[in-house]
């Protein structure tokens, strides 16, 4: 791969410039077909590619297409005529007018450069193309002094700015070539109509053309009186000249940069001040203002978002640029609006969080205070004998109830954030056997090796599905409640099965996937506790469903 080079820097590109042009205007001098114009020729294209605005700076050019340039250039040297010369001539005229500037010298520079290939053009090449003779004194005028013009480049101490984006407008350039072109051929047709000299015949289409120029300029004015011309001038030159496509992609950048709309406003009017044409700008939204750049006379009045927007520029905005500055602040509020529906995404879906913890803690608080219950029947009906036992189980249920208490608080505290507490399986299972004792269930654990599960997710699981178990049961006493553990070398299954009827066919494909309304308990607890083992990486699904089985089971694979 080779790199394009990046020596366009300070005044080196007018240097660039300078040794283009010189060898290019000696090259014709001496002659087509000659060693020396071809040397020079090859020189003229080597300072082109360096020159050249169409490649960006740093970009890479494979071997292939480094390979065609050279081909197509020996090829050029070659086989050089008058006319080739004259077409590449044209061409090199449409880059050097087509080359999108921002600062006052470059603009000078490079119409001064064009100044030179155009007389190049007239002066040099159509005559010795069409053999024409011309005054001696003029010819040797145009052919000593026209190398001198270049060296005007350095008559000045400003540089020229850094390359930046795209840097040739295609129209514009299309559009000077075509009027080079019209230009000498009408030249040429008046000196064979009128039979006359053909310097008068050019002095002639020059004044014609220069004429024509300006009145279309002037029929495209404000203050001709004929807006329809501009509107129809404008609609085919929406970008006049500008970056646009490198300005849309900062625009796009702060966008994700920015945190707030009003940050983003503020960037994005900064942007757009720093485009050559647009002198200043003014916005004002709520209780924030912003004022930037310089507040000239002419101003265009836009609102984005109801917001008032106010620019300013150098000269009076008609045609292109108000449809120009319509554009820009169009996108800008685009982006805008965009920006404040993120803003109001992010507020819906802190407020989901909230709703969806408050959801699952209700169906929690709801658990407990249902444990509370029984264990307060519990010591109502107690006698003497059985008091003892009661307290030991009290003892035992109290502490966890404070434990899911707490773990309740700290949810409605920070309701975005999922408790990460882990703890030893086998030790979470005999607490679970122990405050569980007295439940008449069945407990059957395999555990290959202990690992750490989450404490709170296998808790509200838990809890859900045996409160839901238990609910049966107070309907038919004869129901077999089992709970067992499972961890395996891949995979941590916790299965709850009961011997009641199986759930309803109209509600076994929405449960767990959504709220469900269900006398038997079978609806939000359940649809939280599966998105809150999915969060985890955990599955709660339904693997049974019949008659005398019905399993719940919460499951992961063991990743090493």
């Amino acid at each position: 791969m080779i790199t394009v080079p990046n020596i366009v820097k300070a005044r080196q590109e007018e240097l660039i410039l300078l040794l283009m042009l010189e060898t290019f205007h000696f090259a014709t001098w001496y002659g087509i077909g000659s060693y020396l114009c071809q040397s020079l020729l090859l020189i003229h294209f080597g300072m082109f590619l360096l020159w050249q605005p169409l490649l960006k700076e740093n970009q890479q050019i494979t071997w292939g297409k480094s390979l065609l340039f050279l081909t197509l250039i020996l090829a050029f040297v070659h086989w050089a005529n008058w006319i080739s010369i004259t077409l590449w001539l044209v061409l090199l005229i449409g880059f050097i007018g087509g080359r999108v500037t921002t600062r006052r010298h470059e603009r000078n520079v490079y119409m001064l450069v064009m100044v030179f290939l155009i007389f190049e053009l007239l002066i040099s090449i159509v005559p010795q193309m069409f053999s024409l003779s011309l005054n001696i004194n003029v010819l040797n005028v145009f052919l000593i002094g026209l190398p001198l013009l270049p060296l005007l480049l350095f008559m000045t101490s400003n540089t020229f700015s850094k390359r930046t984006g795209e840097t040739v407008d295609i129209l514009l350039a299309t559009t000077i070539s075509f009027m080079v072109i019209i230009l000498a051929l009408g030249s040429l047709v008046l000196m064979y109509h009128n039979n006359s000299d053909y310097i008068i015949s050019l002095i002639q289409t020059l004044i014609v053309v220069g004429f024509l120029l300006i009145s279309i300029s002037w029929l495209l004015s404000t203050h001709s009186g004929f807006s329809g011309l501009s509107q129809l001038w404008a609609k085919s030159l929406l970008n006049i000249g500008t970056p646009f496509e490198q300005w849309l992609a900062k625009l796009s950048m702060q966008k994700q940069l920015q945190q707030s709309p009003a940050d983003f406003l503020d960037t994005a009017m900064k942007e757009l001040v720093s485009l050559p044409w647009i002198a200043g700008a003014t916005w004002s939204g709520g209780s924030t203002h912003g004022i930037y750049g310089e507040l000239t006379r002419y101003e265009v009045h836009l609102a984005i978002s109801v917001e008032p927007i106010t620019l300013f520029t150098h000269v009076q905005p008609a045609g292109v640029m108000s449809l120009h500055c319509k554009l820009l602040v169009q996108l800008i509020e685009t982006f805008y609006i965009a920006k404040k529906q993120e803003q109001e995404l992010e507020q819906q879906a802190h407020l989901r969080a909230i709703y969806e913890t408050g959801a699952r803690l209700t169906h929690d608080i709801k658990n407990l205070l249902q444990s509370l219950q029984t264990m307060t029947t519990l010591l109502d009906a107690d006698s003497d004998e059985t008091r003892e036992k009661s307290l030991t189980l009290l003892k035992k249920q109290l502490p966890n109830i404070s434990q899911r208490l707490q773990l309740a608080l700290d949810k409605l505290q920070a309701p975005e954030e999922e408790s990460a507490k882990n703890i030893q399986a086998m030790t979470w299972w005999k607490g679970l056997s122990a405050r569980r004792e007295s439940s008449q269930l069945k407990f059957l654990v395999t555990i290959d090796k202990d690992t750490l599960i989450p404490e709170e997710l296998f808790d509200s699981v838990l809890e859900n599905l045996l409160e839901n178990a238990i609910h049966k049961r107070q309907v038919d006493s004869d129901i077999v409640i089992i709970v067992s553990l499972n961890i395996g070398p891949t995979s941590i299954a916790l299965t709850v099965t009961d011997t009641g009827h199986a759930v309803a066919r109209k509600i076994r494909k929405l449960i767990l996937k959504e709220h469900v309304a269900s006398d038997n308990g079978h609806g939000i607890g359940l649809y939280q506790a599966a998105r809150q083992a999915e969060s985890l990486g955990y599955t709660l699904q339904l693997i049974d469903n019949r008659d005398g089985n019905v399993s719940f089971q919460l499951s992961r694979q063991i990743t090493s």
